[in-house]
């Protein structure tokens, strides 16, 4: 019986995890928003990432806006997210094509030193750091969730979920050629 059980709740927390870190990947283009309602979003996300800041591995503290004259984008991420932690070989890839144009922040609301200790296993040369409050102040709700803004700093996009790392890939590399 304690078997029955075990294994019940295994699944039931496995579907859990998947459900809130892995949903149907997507973008910010939801056919019940009106034009005007994108645009306050917009304004919104650009206004808190003009002034959002994170410490990076190294702990010092840096602006999100240091990196304007690239097309950045933001990856929110966790060191539980199997499909953010996925991903993040199709982002090397893509960092090292495109290191003169992009650059990617994979910032996590955990503590400097679980991130560290994640990284210690990986060999991954993209900007990481940490701000336990920024996926608060963005209105984040699940994971992995990417923020995309112009080399003028400006929100482009989002895209929340996985295609799988290939896709992802494609996805991804596919908005950069686009938008150079």
């Amino acid at each position: 019986m304690n078997s029955k059980l075990s294994t019940t709740f295994s699944l039931l927390l496995a579907a859990f995890v998947l459900i809130n870190c892995a949903g149907e990947a997507n973008t910010n283009d939801k056919t019940s928003e009106t034009g005007a309602q994108k645009v306050a979003e917009s304004n919104d996300q650009t206004a808190i990432l003009k002034t959002a800041t994170f410490t990076d591995m190294e702990g010092n503290e840096r602006r999100i806006a240091e990196y304007e004259g690239k097309i950045v984008m933001l990856d929110l991420w966790a060191t539980w997210c199997g499909p953010c932690i996925g991903s993040f070989p199709a982002l090397e890839k893509l960092s090292t094509e495109f290191a003169d144009d992009f650059v990617i922040l994979a910032i996590s609301d955990e503590d400097q030193d679980t991130v560290e200790q994640f990284l210690k296993k990986k060999d991954y040369t993209f900007q990481f750091g940490t701000n336990p409050d920024l996926s608060q102040k963005l209105g984040v709700r699940s994971i992995p969730h990417k923020i995309f803004l112009a080399r003028d700093g400006s929100y482009l996009k989002t895209s929340v979920g996985s295609y799988g790392a290939e896709g992802d890939y494609a996805e991804i590399k596919k908005f950069i050629e686009a938008n150079l």
